[in-house]
């Protein structure tokens, strides 16, 4: 996903330069707002425009289209323009106004003297999105050489009148919202269209004039091939191709698309139903090529050997083609490229001198199939670099000092690369720098202070290192204001915080993800009463004692983890957690490995993940049902709780996925319904349940794992444990079970772990095969009978039947 986001991003950095007409008549529209002649504009313009304005859901303060008034001039309106000469609008700009309505007015197809029209970034989706383009209309506006209506929440088939309007010249549906995993942003340009068309062919067959063709996320039931016939045959001079996330299918072949020789922007990334095939040569070619996105449509093969002719190349994306092998890409050394994204696919060996000829390069994402020897001290010649990403790529050395000419950079990304070393002085120089992640490398010696006074930094990651000594901060990290997240778990760091800081005026007010695992911490930060929008918050394996202070819920949280601490209570006023987010029920909630006492207490909604083992506790709460409506992990194993289990926690159908109550003193009866309420793994070990196993196991049954050990269970095994299919674990050592060797069991393919030791089994194991299917233990991998009364011999091929035991 994070190579699509970067791809989309960067497209629509391009399309601002490539849209000049589009641009300069927009430009020149509001220009003319104050050079239009006194010549009032056509009354049934006017009246035109003033009717679409009513369409519009406008709040009666609102300062949007307030020029737009009955009786005045609407060539002087914003975003209209007007003919000098007769008075007709011929342009109509609106993007980005935030406007909102149900659908688009038809009123707006009586403006047909229009050239320019653009509605992208409103919604006119209505607030169910269940208004559709009108089907009729746009033919009217046979003038048009500019028609924009991307980001704009519209639905429905493309209207058949669009292929009507042969003056157009740059045509926009597309949508380009997207999420970026580097930075964790969303980047939104308004909302989604939501649109198809039934034939591509028929769409373009009329477009000669068309120069500029933005499609993305349309859908199309054409194949690749046919929609580049199409445009070849229709529009032979067209210079931008977007049509990315388009359900694109079958081959892109190498005869029509090649026949484009025009074309500055290809972009067809995400469109994975494209057949495999290898990478097309012939756009190598283009002289005017300026953008090539061919991510994640299936290319494989080698990539051809030579350059692209094109001396204007700026953006090359070949990420996300897992089969797309060859040497590095070569350039030559006059190269304009500034953005190069092969993350994801399987060009190989690196030379150390790759870096010095990419003096224009901007972004620049190498993965873990690169062979990158080491970062070369030439990457400093990089100099317009603004994004360098190097995840899971094996490099061997340190840093060099060099990084630190990259003094453009906003993002830098060197995760699981092996680098050693210390992180270089000279990142002080990249005061730009809003993303730093240097995590799971070797890094050793101290954080170097300049990294902590970059003053725009809003992401640092640096954990999984071998990082030393004592950060303060109160002195340091809590001084950058823009920090959104830090994360500086799995070092040899010691993590205090001085004096003073909370009432300091610096602070990071924005923070919402903090981790500060296995940083000698003996106490949680104070600074937190002050942060408000702490959404995740983890202090696990540190030494921090005493009670969990009651303000620590205040937060929105959805991710809180305090395991492996030293806490021995709560500071709470009932046993319900006062989450202040009332709507947690994606809460991940883990207290594990403290020595808190009690009873367990539940938070005030349902949480999804909650982990209580490993503590003290003695009791639940006598209803703590009613708070796992959307639990599906409940673990508090390792306790001192005693009682029975309520039967509603296993009522048939719904309850936890993961249920682990082991090591415990429960008692009783097993409740009848245990087996089939959808839990994939059961752990009830070292408890004290007695009576028989539940009999009622559908065939629906998808536990994975049984693990009854230890407990006072009676009786014979249920047959229908044979409905459980998904099982791979199955303990009931240590307990009272009277039965023969369960050979029916057999027949569960999955079954890996099978323990029945300590029991009264009796009788002949037999071959180790199911008596009515036939079937083996073919993925048995542990089998333990011991102390139990089996009797007589085991035969030969007891034990060839044993496969997945063998090497």
């Amino acid at each position: 996903m994070a190579s699509i986001g970067w791809a989309l991003r960067l497209l629509c950095l391009v399309l601002v330069q490539l849209h000049p007409l589009l641009v300069a008549s927009s430009v020149h529209a509001h220009r003319n707002l104050k050079s239009t002649p006194s010549l009032l504009c056509r009354p049934d313009q006017s009246n035109a425009l003033l009717k679409l304005k009513q369409s519009f859901m406008l709040d009666p303060d609102s300062t949007t289209l307030t020029t737009w008034q009955a009786g005045t001039d609407c060539c002087l309106w914003e975003g209209v323009g007007c003919s000098n000469s007769s008075g007709h609008v011929t342009a109509l700009n609106l993007s980005g106004f935030g406007l909102h309505s149900n659908g688009i007015d038809a009123v707006l197809f009586n403006l047909t003297s229009l050239r320019l029209l653009d509605l992208s970034r409103n919604d006119f989706g209505g607030q169910n999105c269940g208004y559709e383009i009108p089907s009729v209309g746009f033919e009217k506006l046979a003038l048009l050489t500019h028609l924009n209506l991307s980001c704009s929440g519209i639905s429905g088939q493309l209207p058949a009148g669009i292929s009507k309007l042969t003056n157009l010249v740059s045509l926009d549906f597309s949508t380009r919202n997207f999420f970026n995993a580097r930075d964790g942003e969303f980047y939104y340009s308004g909302p989604d269209n939501m649109l198809w068309t039934p034939n591509f062919q028929t769409l373009v067959a009329n477009l000669s004039n068309l120069s500029e063709l933005f499609l993305d996320q349309v859908i199309t039931a054409s194949t690749a091939e046919d929609c580049f016939k199409a445009l070849a045959k229709s529009s032979p001079h067209l210079r931008v191709l977007s049509l990315e996330d388009c359900s694109l299918q079958g081959r892109i072949g190498d005869g029509s698309l090649s026949r484009l020789h025009s074309l500055t922007v290809i972009n067809l990334s995400s469109n994975n139903r494209i057949s495999p095939g290898s990478f097309p040569e012939f756009v190598m070619n283009f002289r005017n090529l300026r953008v090539l996105q061919m991510s994640g449509i299936n290319l494989e093969g080698w990539f051809p050997r030579g350059m692209f002719r094109s001396k204007n190349l700026r953006v090359l994306d070949l990420s996300r083609n897992s089969n797309l092998s060859g040497n590095m890409l070569t350039f030559s050394d006059d190269t304009s490229l500034e953005t190069l994204m092969l993350d994801g696919t399987n060009f190989s060996y690196v030379k150390s001198s790759y870096f010095s000829n990419f003096k224009a390069l901007t972004e620049l994402s190498i993965d873990e199939k690169a062979q990158l020897p080491s970062l070369p001290s030439t990457i400093g010649n990089m100099t317009n670099l603004e994004m360098l990403d190097i995840l899971g790529c094996q490099v061997s050395g340190s840093i060099p000092h060099e990084v630190g000419a990259l003094n453009k950079l906003t993002s830098l990304v060197l995760a699981g690369t092996g680098l050693s070393g210390r992180i270089p002085s000279s990142i002080a120089n990249l005061t730009q720098l809003e993303t730093v992640v240097l995590e799971k490398n070797m890094l050793t010696g101290q954080i170097p202070q300049s990294l902590l006074i970059i003053p725009n930094l809003r992401y640092l990651s640096i954990s999984g290192n071998n990082l030393m000594g004592s950060v303060d901060l109160s002195s340091s990290l809590w001084r950058l204001e823009n920090l959104t997240y830090l994360d500086l778990s799995y070092n040899k760091l010691t993590v205090t915080e001085g004096e003073g800081n909370s009432s300091s005026p610096t602070y990071p007010s924005g923070l919402v993800e903090l981790g500060l695992v296995s940083c000698n911490m003996t106490k949680i930060p104070n600074i937190l009463v002050r942060l408000d929008h702490i959404t995740s918050l983890d202090l696990s394996s540190n030494r921090i004692s005493g009670d969990i202070p009651n303000w620590i819920w205040k937060y929105d949280l959805i991710n809180i983890n305090l395991s492996n601490n030293i806490f021995t209570g709560m500071e709470l006023n009932s046993y319900v957690i006062p989450f202040r987010n009332d709507i947690v029920s994606n809460l991940y909630l883990d207290l594990s490995f403290n020595k808190l006492q009690g009873q367990i207490p539940m938070p005030s909604s349902s949480a999804n993940f909650l982990d209580y083992s490993n503590n003290k506790f003695s009791s639940l709460l006598p209803n703590f049902t009613l708070y796992l409506n959307f639990t599906w992990y409940f673990v508090f194993s390792n306790n001192n709780i005693n009682g029975q289990l309520p039967h509603s926690l296993f009522v048939c159908g719904s309850g936890p996925q993961i249920l682990d109550l082991s090591y415990n003193n429960f008692s009783g009866l097993l409740p009848p319904c245990l087996m089939d309420n959808g839990l994939s793994i059961l752990k009830l070990r070292q408890n004290q349940f007695k009576g028989k196993l539940p009999s009622n196991i559908s065939s629906g049954c998808s536990l994975e794992t049984i693990d009854l050990h230890g407990n006072n269970i009676e009786g014979q095994l249920p047959r229908a444990l044979h409905n459980c299919t998904n099982l791979e674990i199955l303990d009931l050592g240590r307990n009272k079970i009277v039965d023969t060797f369960p050979s029916w069991l057999g027949g569960v393919l999955n079954l890996r772990v099978l323990v029945l030791r300590s029991n009264q089994f009796h009788g002949s194991i037999g071959y180790l095969k199911d008596e009515k299917y036939g079937k083996h233990f073919s993925s048995l991998q542990i089998i333990d009978l011991a102390s139990n009364n089996f009797s007589g011999n085991l035969h030969p091929q007891w034990f060839e039947n044993l496969k997945s035991m063998k090497t």
